[in-house]
């Protein structure tokens, strides 16, 4: 007997219920503009791998997404010929989604230059595994502000992101080679900023980043690394970051050898430039290796406040050039605590120690880094630049700066009944003793034939203990009431 089954398709048009659609460049469309402009809200236009040479004006469509196949892989190039991307349509909020996509090869070379590779004005919206690279300004005597990025009044999210490379050939305003903002409150999350440049008739204000009127800014895991500015500007403001009238907040970012050219004057934050009414927060940072070209003094190499309030904790600001690492002037404050400075500064916690890093243009610690152990316990950063838990192992104390070192790992921390921490161990200037009910110590330092070393009767919880003066070797640290533990000593 022959069964015979029909089967019966229903289709049902719920009221309300759109359905997106996918949009293939270049299967279906030639040109990424094409699609876009083809889109309706909830669209994804798939970019295939390849160099799209066009540039690209966002339609007045919200909750569109532009998915490429990777940053890499997938380019869209304006040869010179104007913006890369333009959002200015009213409307576009953080629905609206670009990613796996890199935007390159802007070039603006008349008049007034903003945003050669990305513009956004009064909207918002999230760049996923994006690179904006190589994009340029050339107008002499003109304003250049944010050749790379141009957000004014935008909440746009950056995450895992790439900055880099785009460069003011000439300007007499130079703000923000690879960042500009103005107004809004955007973040960036693992967003780098490295290799932009600025090259300024006058003024050159924050090469990699520039932020300014009011904007309010969150940036966590950033990394400002290697933007410069050519020779004889007049005036050197921040030659990684500018910040003006606006609240920052940073967490786990690394500053690290940005400089400016030779000859010139006014160089002020190697690092760093806060002005106006600026309230900016920085926590887990590492300022290092910022420098100005031919050994030239820096006011403030890490940092300079002119009016604004700088709050620093658990960080590293160490840099190469002459001149103080912070510094301010008019009604500007810096406060810091528990962290290392060159030449020291007041506060609590503080130290001024080479940290020890764990080599050229790497800004982990090594295992003989003062800063190991030596941040506020607890903390309110739970991870660090590499999402490691911070600190490491849990229970230890954090370590000073934007990377967490695993002490559990090294042996350098011994706890002892769980409650007493002797860090960081290796030493190499000193030692600290911190016990969960905060008493006084009596502690003997003996080498490894017994000789008494060191004797402190009445040693401060967390306050060091010098061993400068001992050679490298293997030590025995007795705290009354303890059993006796092992420290290593290296130089």
């Amino acid at each position: 007997m022959k069964i015979i089954l029909t089967v019966i398709v229903i289709s049902v048009l719920l009221p309300g219920i759109t359905w997106s659609t996918i949009r293939n460049v270049p299967g279906s469309y030639s040109t990424v503009q094409a699609a876009l402009n083809a889109c309706s809200s909830g669209d994804t236009v798939l970019v295939q791998p390849g160099t799209y040479i066009e540039t690209l004006v966002w339609p007045g469509v919200n909750g569109i997404c532009l998915l490429g196949s990777g940053a890499t892989s997938t380019i869209v190039f304006a040869s010179g010929m104007g913006r890369v991307l333009e959002v200015t349509a009213s409307g576009i909020d953080t629905t609206t989604q670009i990613q796996k996509i890199s935007f390159v090869g802007g070039g603006i070379t008349s008049g007034n230059a903003y945003g050669a590779g990305t513009y956004l004005v009064n909207t918002s919206v999230v760049f996923d595994s994006v690179n904006v690279e190589g994009n340029r300004v050339y107008v002499p005597g003109g304003h250049a502000h944010g050749v790379g990025v141009h957000l004014n009044n935008s909440s746009s999210v950056f995450r895992n992101c790439s900055i880099s490379f785009n460069s003011i050939d000439s300007a007499t305003w130079c703000y923000g080679a690879g960042l500009y903002v103005s107004g809004g409150s955007p973040t960036f999350e693992n967003v780098i900023f490295n290799g932009n440049a600025s090259f300024a008739e006058n003024w050159c204000y924050g090469v990699g980043v520039h932020i300014t009127d009011n904007a309010t800014v969150t940036m966590d895991r950033i990394t400002i690394n290697d933007n410069f500015s050519g020779d004889n500007s007049i005036w050197y403001y921040g030659n990684g970051m500018y910040i003006d009238d606006s609240d920052v907040t940073i967490s786990n970012g690394l500053i690290a050898e940005n400089f400016s050219g030779t000859g010139g004057s006014f160089n002020y934050g190697g690092g760093i430039y806060c002005d106006g009414t600026s309230l900016v927060q920085l926590n887990h940072m590492t300022i290092a290796g910022n420098y100005k070209s031919g050994n030239g003094s820096i006011n403030g190499s890490g940092l300079y406040a002119r009016d604004a309030q700088v709050n620093i904790i658990n960080s590293i600001i160490y840099n190469l050039n002459s001149g103080a690492e912070l510094n301010t002037s008019g009604a500007g404050t810096i406060t810091v605590d528990y962290s290392d400075i060159r030449g020291g500064y007041a506060g609590i916690g503080n130290i001024n120690a080479q940290p020890a890093f764990a080599g050229a243009a790497d800004y982990h610690l090594s295992i003989t880094s003062p800063c190991i152990a030596s941040a506020s316990s607890p903390t309110l950063i739970p991870y660090d630049r590499d999402n490691n838990i911070r600190p490491l192992p849990a229970g230890s104390v954090p370590d000073m700066g934007c990377y967490e070192l695993d002490q559990s790992i090294t042996g350098l921390s011994t706890h002892e009944n769980g409650n007493t921490i002797l860090y960081p161990n290796p030493a190499s200037s000193f030692f600290r003793i911190n016990d969960s009910a905060s008493r006084t110590h009596v502690i003997r330092i003996y080498d490894i034939t017994g000789k008494l070393l060191l004797q402190n009767t009445n040693l401060l919880n967390d306050e060091p203990v010098w061993v400068n003066h001992l050679k490298s070797g293997i030590y025995i640290v007795q705290i009354e009431g303890k059993s006796p533990m092992k420290m290593v000593i290296e130089k």
